[in-house]
Parts: structure tokens; sequence; C-alpha cells
């Protein structure tokens, strides 16, 4: 079994055991995971053993109106299992589908901006849904969920991540049709004048080119949605920015322009949780050379002196 399966049947250990052991409590329980097979796969591994240990799955699809709050309280309306406080285990999907762009500029806010307040402010209104709920998301979207819903980051009750198992013709296409289809949404939100849904498209773009691993290019499309974001005092949006770059900025390549050091062609972004540690300081055995340079020098002079007043 190589290194990625292995630690995705460790996953799926504790991802079992949080449903069995969570019964009569409310724990979210935040799942990454970028290949949709293995998702479904793991859904229905875990949908089996809890019927097996007499706990009713149910699932919920996030839709224009992204609620997990709503899609528990209709479940629990029509189900008087659930009334009755029986065993549950909530899945969570759609995450990945909720639009990023406002189709109408009227709108306020993306599907996935209201996906995020939602969550934000879901502490309260979750505290009648005693069952554990596994939510899934993409690599990029529990990225983001951990500055734009802090709060419910804060007292979520577990984090679990599946890495892809292979780089199959399966995946690779996958990541290659979703960025053929961010691109030709990125031509709409220029000319219609969107900075923040052509930031918002430049991000997912990169995700998917680093996916394929084209560094350079991912790289590039990072820096293009951190000026926008930047331009338009989107913080939040700019330090997510900034950790992506940080991150790939460890595994990319030279850059291909010869003879220019890789210096000079990539600013030097760091998170700002990592900045504390780059910061330069004068090393131990430079201070020493300094101090004996000054010692030397200092016999120097008073030898000078002492030949010239003889």
């Amino acid at each position: 079994m190589d290194d990625a399966k292995r630690h995705n049947e460790e996953m799926y250990d504790r991802l079992i055991s949080l449903i069995e052991n969570s019964q009569g409590r409310l724990a979210p329980i935040v799942v990454a995971c970028d290949d949709l097979r293995l998702r479904d796969r793991m859904i229905g591994r875990y949908e089996t053993e809890a019927r097996q240990a007499k706990i009713r799955p149910y699932r919920i699809v996030l839709g224009k109106e992204p609620s997990l709050r709503s899609g528990l309280a209709k479940l629990k309306e029509q189900d008087e299992y659930l009334q009755n406080d029986g065993e549950a285990v909530f899945t969570v999907t759609g995450a990945e589908l909720l639009l990023r762009v406002k189709l109408n500029p009227q709108e306020k806010q993306s599907e996935i901006e209201k996906f995020f307040g939602y969550l934000q402010w879901s502490r309260e209104g979750l505290r009648e849904f005693r069952y554990p709920i596994v939510l899934w998301v993409t690599a990029p979207i529990l990225r983001e969920m951990k500055l734009r819903a802090a709060d419910f980051w804060s007292w979520r009750k577990a984090e679990l991540r599946f890495l892809d198992e292979s780089n199959d013709v399966y995946l690779v296409g996958q990541h290659q049709r979703a960025f053929e289809s961010y691109q030709q949404s990125l031509e709409i939100r220029r000319k219609i004048g969107d900075q923040s849904g052509e930031a918002d498209l430049l991000l997912m773009m990169a995700d998917s080119l680093a996916k394929l691993n084209h560094t350079w290019e991912a790289l590039q499309h990072y820096q293009q949605a951190r000026q926008i974001y930047q331009e338009l005092g989107l913080d939040f949006k700019v330090e997510e920015c900034d950790i992506a770059i940080y991150n790939l900025e460890a595994i990319i390549p030279d850059p291909p322009i010869l003879g220019v050091p890789k210096s000079a062609t990539r600013p030097n972004y760091v998170p700002s949780e990592s900045r504390h540690y780059v910061r330069s300081k004068p090393r131990r055995h430079d201070r020493q050379k300094i101090l004996l340079l000054c010692f030397v020098l200092g016999i120097a002079i008073a030898l000078l002196i002492w030949f010239l007043t003889r």
C-alpha cells in the first residue's frame, strides 16, 4: 500500500470513529478531498458501517442558498426518527459546485460568499442538531474557510484531509476541465468589469494549475489575483494568496528566464504568521570577526602612536 492510500485509510478510521463516538452532541467534521470519486467511495463506506451500527445516514447537497442550518432543519421537520433524537450522521456535499462569481451584478454576494457567511454565524443556530455533521470540501475551500469562517473553524470538531491516490487520466482531466471552465468565465468577468470575480477566477485557475503541476503558471495567476485583491482592499484574500504563493515557491523551479536570478523575478511573499521567522539577523561568527578586527586594529593604532612618540 503506497503512502497516500495508507494515509487515507488512517483518515477513514478516524472519521468512522468520530461518527460513532459523537452521537448525541454537535460535531462538525470538516473533510477535504479533491478527488470526487474517492470522496464518494469514502461516503459509501461509512454510511454502510453506520447502518450496521444502527446509525441512520442522511445527505444534504448545498444549493444556491447554501445554509447548513436550513438544510438540517428541513430534514428534521420531515423525519420523525430525527425528531425522536435517533442516532444519525449527516453528510454535506456541494460546496465545490458553489459559484464564486455573481451572475447578477445586483447581488451582494456570490454563492460561496454566502456559504462562508452562513458558516461564520452558525454556532448558535446549530446547537439543537446534536449529531456528527461531515462537511466535504475541496482543499482550496478548506484553506479559505479558515480565513472567512474563523468562528466556525474555532469550534469545529475535527479536520481531516484525504490525499489524491493517483495522478491518473481521470484526475488530470478533471482539473483540466475546471481550468478551461474558469478561463471562459474569466473573459466574461473582464468584459463586464467585475474585478472581484476576475480575481476569484484567477485564484481558482491557479489552484487548478498547481494540481496539474504547472507551478510557474500557477504562481503567475496567484500573483495576478493578489494584485487585484490588494487594489480592492480585500486583505483576507491577499493573505490567502500570500499563503498559496509561499507554499508554491518552496517547490517551484527556477524561472524560465536565462541569466536572471530567482530573487529578481519573484516578489518575496511570506504569510504573516511566518514573517517573524525570516528576519535577517547578524550571525554570531560574523560578530566575532568584527570584534577581532577591532581588537587588532586597536593594537595597531597603539603601536603606531608609541612608535611616533618615542
